[in-house]
């Protein structure tokens, strides 16, 4: 069990040309974050994309534990981010304390809700020692701009690391 979850994933298949994204959410409202390894929801969504339609995708996913005491961070950042369109240095999320020494070697980022079913995926413009930068994108279509509805779950690591892995069976 995970006292302070974080759910990174991605669709790791690729058995449709068009484009596909995973998302995950607690499991009372998509557009909350998971805040429980035992309650959540994962998928792939395509947003608005026309048609409607896609063949089925695998997905992977790792939940993080925000607590650990790993040279790492994993976190779901404390507020919404819209579109890249509306900045170009993106959103700041700030490391909780202690924040790193230098920048992370690795940021890895993922939307952890979707909130108004419009849906999106996570981009990294930049990091630091203390903060990084995100922003959301929708459909490459015209209709970009996208609300601001969607929190960012990241994990960032300082150095090289081994993590101590356990198959879903040892979550119960």
């Amino acid at each position: 069990r995970f006292p302070s979850p974080v759910v990174i994933g991605q669709v790791i298949s690729y058995n449709d040309t068009r484009w596909s994204v995973f998302w995950s959410s607690s499991k009372s409202s998509r557009a909350s974050p998971v805040i429980s390894s035992e309650l959540f929801y994962i998928g792939k969504h395509i947003a608005k994309e026309n048609p409607a339609t896609r063949n089925h995708e695998d997905i992977g996913y790792i939940i993080f534990d925000a607590s650990s005491t790993y040279t790492m961070k994993a976190e779901v950042g404390n507020q919404t981010v819209t579109d890249y369109s509306t900045t170009v240095t993106g959103f700041p999320y700030n490391f909780a304390p202690p924040s790193f020494n230098t920048e992370p070697l690795v940021t890895v980022v993922s939307t952890a809700t979707m909130a108004g079913g419009q849906g999106a995926f996570a981009l990294l413009i930049s990091t630091s020692a203390t903060t990084l930068n995100v922003a959301v994108d929708e459909n490459p279509t015209p209709e970009r701009n996208h609300p601001s509805e969607e929190m960012v779950a990241f994990v960032s690591f300082a150095t090289p690391s081994t993590f101590p892995l356990c198959e879903i069976d040892d979550l119960t």
